[in-house]
């Protein structure tokens, strides 16, 4: 499935974010085709690395449409900021009850390289379950 962000509004990272998780779900579930998904893999440890420093700016980055906006590179407000990480603490919660959040985005990006580097036997299947339900969790709380 091929992300096209001229489909989607303007300021919405969130739909985006939940495309991803849901790419990288689908990918965990086949992990002989993770070579071919370097890219989806690659965005999905940068979104974790948000999450762990909690680096959602809540900055609008206009689209072409919007070259006229004033403001351009200013804050748009945090809602869609924090859908994203709610939709991500609620699955960490779901998945790894009671481990703390650096911890949970450590294991995963743990997983995250094992498959990029067509490692999968590296990864533990319950590791690999847990990795593909908390993203396929994430897709799911973000759906529009």
């Amino acid at each position: 499935m091929t992300l096209m962000t001229t489909y989607y509004p303007g300021a919405s990272s969130s739909i985006l974010f939940g495309e991803l998780a849901g790419r990288v779900a689908e990918v965990f579930e086949r992990p002989e085709n993770c070579k071919r998904e370097t890219i989806a893999l690659r965005n999905a440890f940068r979104l974790l690395e948000m999450f762990r420093y909690d680096a959602f700016a809540g900055v609008h980055s206009p689209g072409i449409l919007d070259l006229d906006a004033t403001n351009f590179g200013t804050d748009a407000g945090d809602s869609d900021e924090q859908v994203v990480k709610h939709a991500m603490m609620g699955a960490a919660h779901a998945v790894y009850p009671g481990v703390d959040k650096d911890a949970v985005v450590e294991m995963l990006e743990q997983v995250i390289s094992a498959m990029a580097k067509d490692e999968p036997e590296a990864t533990y299947h319950g590791e690999l379950r847990n990795a593909k339900t908390f993203f396929a969790e994430v897709s799911k709380a973000l759906q529009v």
